[in-house]
């Protein structure tokens, strides 16, 4: 009746035991395949419609910015991609953005320096920096400078998309303005 069932055995890292050794649980967890006619709830209060979200993946390595683009279409979002500042800005002047996803290194511009431009002129959509600057100094000054969110490279994709509901979710309850 609009999803199938299906079994995943998983391992999990549940942490170290003390003396450096990593415990291991293995389980086996429901894995639910949503039809395009059921309504997306998220499983939690207050989730939204991925098809009513627009996310924008801007980042410079094409490989990294089509693997991030298939898996949130596959996800069910309305998906676009920049690899340029020139290309995002093009982006958002095409259409509504909610959310934007990019990196700092960006040819013909600097990702920091662009969204503390965006913030200035007033987007009110969220942020995420997914660079491989991991250095404290650079996520703070990221967060300080606009992003709502900071992921290092590399990263696993669930954890970006959960990142990416739980932001969508909270700027949906109480949009900006």
């Amino acid at each position: 009746l609009g999803c199938a069932r299906h079994l995943r055995s998983a391992t999990i890292l549940i942490g170290s035991d003390g003396l450096g050794m990593s415990q291991k649980v293995s389980k086996t967890e429901p894995l639910v395949t949503w039809s395009p006619r059921r309504p997306y709830t998220g499983g939690m209060p207050g989730a939204v419609d991925p098809q009513d979200e627009n996310i924008l993946i801007a980042d410079d390595d094409q490989d990294i910015r089509e693997m991030m683009v298939a898996r949130f279409e596959r996800e069910r979002f309305q998906v676009c991609s920049a690899g340029s500042v020139a290309e995002i800005r093009d982006a958002i002047a095409a259409k509504p953005v909610d959310m934007i996803v990019q990196d700092l290194n960006l040819p013909n511009g600097d990702g920091l320096s662009l969204c503390t431009q965006l913030r200035s002129d007033g987007f009110a959509g969220a942020i995420i920096m997914v660079t491989a600057r991991d250095s404290t100094i650079d996520r703070v000054l990221g967060l300080e400078l606009g992003a709502d969110d900071y992921l290092t490279k590399p990263f696993e994709f669930r954890e970006l998309l959960a990142r990416v509901r739980n932001l969508l979710r909270r700027f949906t309850a109480y949009p900006a303005g």
